[in-house]
Formats: C-alpha cells, structure tokens, sequence
C-alpha cells in the first residue's frame, strides 16, 4: 500500500499496490501542514497515517489518524 498526502484537500489518500484507490480519510481542518511534513514528517503503518505537528510542544509530535477503507 502506499498513502499520500494531499495538502490542499487535508486528506490522506491510499492505494494498493495496482495503484488501485482503497481509502481516504480527512485530517482535522486546523491542522497546520508545513515543508517539513514532506521530509520526514510523514509515517504510515498497519492502517494508520502518521503526521508531524511541528507548533505542539518543545519539539513537536506525531498524531496518528486512522485510514478506512472504500471496500468496507
């Protein structure tokens, strides 16, 4: 599977490895995305997708969002 994100619709976006769409799932509106998110600000695993909140906290941390699927 692959997961991207797409910054201009706050969403997150997967596909299966045919390039077959399988699920998308919203991020909050408020979320604020920045350059750093497409670095090393990104994470995706067992259907959670992984961002990188720089404003919160000394150093920043990780929300995890859960990814549902089209097919169920």
């Amino acid at each position: 599977e692959l997961a991207v994100l797409d910054v201009d619709h706050k969403a997150v976006l997967v596909f299966d490895i045919k390039g077959k769409f399988v699920a998308k799932s919203e991020l909050p509106k408020t979320l604020k995305l920045r350059s750093q998110n497409h670095i090393a600000g990104l994470g995706y695993t067992n259907d959670l997708f992984f961002v990188y909140h720089e404003p919160e906290g000394e150093f920043g941390t990780f929300y995890g969002f859960k990814v549902f699927s089209a097919a169920k």
